[in-house]
């Protein structure tokens, strides 16, 4: 991400051909309206729950 304070956005993608590996190892490029667009779509699926389940929560320092 290019906005302050957040960290870079590293997607892993899945490859099946050596040509697909190539193009997913380049950098993508979002402008501000692709991050708004991003944006606007995290906002209609707030997060619920927990991000862990309780017993493995005991062993994160998240």
């Amino acid at each position: 991400s290019k906005k302050n304070g957040l960290p870079e956005i590293l997607p892993i993608p899945g490859a099946t051909t050596a040509e697909r590996i190539e193009e997913n190892t380049k950098p993508a490029t979002l402008t501000d309206e692709d991050m708004a667009a991003l944006d606007e779509i995290l906002k209609k699926f707030p997060p619920i729950g927990d991000r862990y389940h309780k017993a493995v929560q005991q062993y994160s320092e998240w």
